[in-house]
């Protein structure tokens, strides 16, 4: 009955419109490489302080998921995710775009995001305070654990070349030692160069690894210009529904938990749920080649991961990631207090934002539907038109950051590295997912031993680290026996 008023809210008055408008806007910036959902609230998040606050906050909904939802676009296209969460979208969805599949896996990655936004806004709804207590036991050693657990992924995101791929995660753990070190503050290996003090941003690391060096393979190999065969088909069919259903909700679940985590973020589902895939992975699916539940796999837990971190916004008014710690802070300025108080003073606000968050997710769909056939004619454009684009883009995305010139030299070196990396058949994601992986392992590790006065086994008598570091070694042992099991069949 709550959510029935809280439709009857946003289809009042102004607020619909504010849905509307908040969804579009955040696909756009999400799309363009740099401009992340957390940037797209910061920049429109200002225009809102005069409004109502349930349309406000309704707008500032339909600008978060469509953040999310929009960097596919062009990790798909151009292989240039326009999110942090959309980096693993790229692995499968840049292939069948090279493949002439790019409507496809567009309208897929749309359905996924829809799906999985709708998944996890139906158990926001039901069941919030339930999963919330499990994340609020979460603390430092549980984090730790939960990185051990990534490095489960990069095994698996490896693909054959193991041993390459753990050098390239090591050299990722080794590029985030720069900058301060976060429990004693020291500097470490800046150079006295001040621009590094907080370390490699990895906005401008994943623009030059994925998209720029794109641009320098091009440029190596010397394709003639012309325009991509891309194929108009846009209907999946029966066999093709029928693969990607499994792997769509479990997909959603795994975002929806992992978003309920505080602090574990997008990024994090997203690389997570593609490992989970490729685990379930059958003889005729084509991982890294160009999968189509690659796509939705990536997709489905990014934007599952909405609903998720909502949970503990909402419930607690403990941020689950970025974009909700913004939140919250429009909360404060509107003068209300997140958490349990928040459902009993303001039914009408909680219950409006509940139905806007099914409706901006609806609104992905329907927008992404729309617009394909447009983002397909313009891709379609011969190379010596496109790849120009891509560079404009990949200097913007990454001033875009921190509006420094510096990031950009630093989008230049990766994006040399990245080239390196694909001439020589190195993997480029595990560099990427190391990045994102080593702040989360030392911070967490250092601040456990803190707490328990340098005694690391004192984490073992924590029932969740053992948990999740059990799951961790277990899928570093199934994945090293997967694969060595394959490799004696081959």
């Amino acid at each position: 009955m709550e959510l029935f008023q809280g439709f009857l809210t946003v289809f009042s008055g102004w607020t619909f419109f504010a849905v509307l408008i908040g969804t579009l806007f955040g696909m756009i910036l999400g799309a363009i490489p740099g401009l992340t959902s957390t940037m797209a609230l910061a920049i429109l998040a200002p225009l809102t302080f005069g409004f109502d606050p349930i349309v406000a906050i309704c707008m500032l909904m339909g600008i978060y998921i469509g953040g999310i939802a929009g960097g596919s676009i062009s990790a798909i296209c151009l292989n240039i995710p326009g999110t942090p969460a959309s980096a693993a979208t790229a692995i499968d969805g840049y292939c069948l775009s090279r493949q002439g599949e790019s409507q496809k896996a567009l309208n897929v990655s749309f359905l996924a995001s829809a799906v999985g936004g709708l998944f996890s806004g139906a158990i926001l709804i039901t069941l919030a305070p339930y999963i919330a207590k499990v994340g609020l036991k979460f603390s430092s050693p549980e984090y730790f654990a939960l990185g051990i657990l990534g490095i489960s992924i990069i095994l698996s995101i490896s693909g054959k070349q193991l041993v390459k791929g753990l050098a390239v995660a090591l050299l990722g753990f080794m590029i985030a030692t720069i900058g301060i070190d976060p429990i004693s503050g020291f500097s470490r290996y800046t150079f006295e160069n001040s621009n590094l003090t907080n370390g490699i941003s990895y906005i401008p690391a994943l623009i030059g690894l994925f998209g720029l060096s794109e641009v320098f393979s091009f440029v190596n190999d010397s394709y003639q210009s012309k325009s991509k065969n891309f194929k108009y088909r846009i209907k999946l069919k029966s066999f093709e529904w029928k693969r990607i259903m499994g792997t769509l909700f479990r997909s959603s679940s795994i975002g929806t938990f992992i978003g309920a985590i505080p602090g574990a973020g997008a990024d994090i589902a997203s690389w997570a749920s593609y490992d989970v895939a490729t685990r379930f992975a059958k003889k005729d699916d084509k991982y890294g080649k160009g999968e189509l539940k690659g796509v939705v796999a990536s997709e489905a837990a990014n934007n599952a991961n909405v609903g998720g971190a909502l949970i503990p916004m909402m419930t607690f008014g403990i941020p689950g990631d970025g974009q909700t710690a913004m939140l919250i802070a429009f909360l404060l300025i509107q003068g209300l207090e997140p958490g349990p108080l928040l459902f009993q003073n303001n039914p009408d606000f909680v219950w409006a934002m509940f139905a806007s968050v099914l409706i901006a997710n609806v609104l992905v769909f329907l927008y992404g539907i729309s617009l394909t056939n447009s983002i397909v004619k313009i891709i379609s454009q011969p190379t010596k038109i496109i790849y120009p684009c891509v560079i404009m883009f990949c200097l913007i995305g990454s001033f875009a950051v921190n509006n420094n010139i510096f990031d950009i030299g630093m989008m230049c070196l990766f994006g040399v590295i990245g080239f390196l990396l694909k001439k020589f058949d190195y993997p480029i994601a595990p560099l990427m997912l190391a990045l994102i992986l080593a702040p989360m392992i030392e911070s967490n590790l250092r601040r456990g031993l803190v707490m328990y006065e340098n005694n690391f086994l004192m984490f073992f008598q924590r029932p969740i680290f053992l948990g999740i570091l059990a799951l961790g070694i277990i899928l570093i042992i199934s994945t090293l026996w997967l694969r060595k099991s394959t490799n004696n069949i081959g």
